[in-house]
């Protein structure tokens, strides 16, 4: 038999700092196994700009989308890999020794 554990998962702004703002994913669950009541866990907090690095972390990249972040207040900078730029010329005068 596959055990397989249902999680739901939730992104909360978590305040402001002088170092910018916070987010975290959260979940609910009870304290115990005897327990009923459910509890706010916090999983894991990150700074603003490392959202989408996070959500890749749980597998939700394609759950939402940087629109739909903004839309929830989210102000963080999307940090794409910067294109190579060749720095040599084909005279090889820049690299003289």
């Amino acid at each position: 038999m596959l055990c397989q554990e249902v999680q739901n998962l939730y992104l909360k702004r978590k305040g402001i700092t002088y170092e910018g703002r916070w987010w975290a994913m959260i979940t609910y669950a009870p304290f115990n196994d005897y327990s009923s009541r459910l509890y706010s866990l916090e999983l894991e907090q990150c700074h603003e700009d490392f959202v989408p690095e996070m959500l890749e972390v749980y597998g939700l990249q394609n759950e939402v989308s940087i629109s739909e972040l903004r839309k929830m207040g989210w102000r963080g900078r999307v940090l794409e890999p910067a294109p190579a730029v060749q720095l040599y010329t084909k005279q090889g005068d820049l690299f003289v020794d």
